[in-house]
């Protein structure tokens, strides 16, 4: 099996994320946004498309172009701008606007402090983590980024979504690709959920539970149910700390009911983020920071490996493969996944894919 056949599958189509560009910027011009806002939501979503996290990539410019449509958002604010932190008032805009000049502002600390942090209130959903973290480490710096997102778990024993599957990720400079983690805290990303309901596909058992915590594989009812954490209780337990983290330093206190759904566009998220960036030239230099990392990345990759492991890889090196691949060859889009960002562009008047 080629590159090619793992990446996409039969039921898709390769477009090059140019195209795909193009077409969502003629999309988003129907849309109360800049068109310098508009290049940073679909560099986000085009990103996670070419790492090969499809489920945060350009369908979601359906759930963002309708939370434009359907509520206002105004002028990103600094609220507070201290020595190493920096207090942003997101105003409702998009997720990926309010993030990209949130870790922006970090970096820029970073560099005069050697640490930057921004915490951010009133935002929306971001795509993924992993974007922002880069950012730091396309500096030369450590990125580090913490989410609340909507309830999708419950308190470990309960049955109750009150606790949102808030995303975090830390980024660390390497040579070829940045070291990353980027992860929330179930099994799955609500996201893949949400694709296995459009594409009408069953759910791996073990992903998620429904409404009374049964173990189901139907996504219409892990839709209304919860989500599996990891590591059971483990999981669960740093998703409330990210709660408390980013309500608490946000000054907003939004979290668990507070975040709204990404799918409903009737009213703002009320997403709070936190985004820092260590800038660690004052301890090592950058050169000798990623020959540490080497030195590590060959250790782990000289491990004795199971029965049918053809390699070992390091946190981000999956995404990294990935993005090289689907930058010559394209992004494989399915053509449930065409259908509906078609069904949607009609809808406002715009250009089919």
């Amino acid at each position: 099996m080629d590159k090619m056949d793992k990446l996409g599958k039969n039921d898709s189509k390769f477009m090059m994320a140019e195209q795909i560009r193009a077409w969502g910027r003629e999309l988003l011009s129907k849309f109360p946004v800049s068109q310098e806002g508009a290049d940073v939501i679909l560099d986000v979503l085009l990103q996670s498309n070419l790492r090969g996290i499809d489920s945060h990539g350009i369908i979601r410019v359906i759930d963002y172009a309708k939370r434009l449509q359907d509520t206002s958002c105004g002028k990103i604010e600094i609220v507070k701008d201290g020595k190493g932190f920096t207090l942003i008032d997101g105003q409702n805009n998009p997720g990926p606007i309010v993030g990209k000049f949130a870790m922006d502002c970090a970096i820029k600390k970073a560099r005069e402090r050697g640490f930057g942090c921004a915490s951010v209130r009133n935002s929306n959903h971001f795509s993924t983590a992993a974007y922002y973290s880069m950012m730091a480490s396309d500096n030369e710096m450590i990125g580090i980024v913490i989410s609340t997102a909507s309830p999708r778990l419950a308190p470990w024993g309960g049955l109750d979504a009150v606790i949102g599957n808030n995303p975090w990720s830390v980024s660390l400079p390497g040579y070829a690709f940045h070291v990353v983690l980027d992860m929330a805290n179930t099994v799955v990303a609500m996201g893949k959920i949400r694709t296995c309901l459009r594409e009408g596909k069953p759910l791996d058992l073990g992903w998620a539970m429904d409404s009374e915590g049964n173990p189901t594989t139907d996504p219409v009812a892990a839709n209304s149910g919860l989500l599996m954490p990891i590591g059971e209780h483990k999981g669960v337990v740093i998703s409330m700390i990210v709660d408390l983290l980013c309500g608490a330093l946000a000054q907003s206190a939004a979290f668990s009911n507070d975040v709204k759904r990404v799918e409903d566009s009737s009213t703002p998220q009320n997403s709070s983020h936190i985004f820092a960036a260590v800038d660690f030239s004052d301890l090592i230099d950058a050169t000798s920071f990623k020959t540490h990392i080497k030195r590590y990345s060959d250790i782990v990759k000289s491990v004795r490996r199971k029965e049918g492991c053809q390699e070992i890889l390091l946190p981000g090196e999956k995404e990294w493969n990935s993005l090289c691949v689907r930058s010559q060859h394209g992004i494989p889009l399915s053509h449930k996944t065409i259908e509906q960002l078609n069904t949607f562009a009609k809808s406002v008047g715009a250009a089919i894919l």
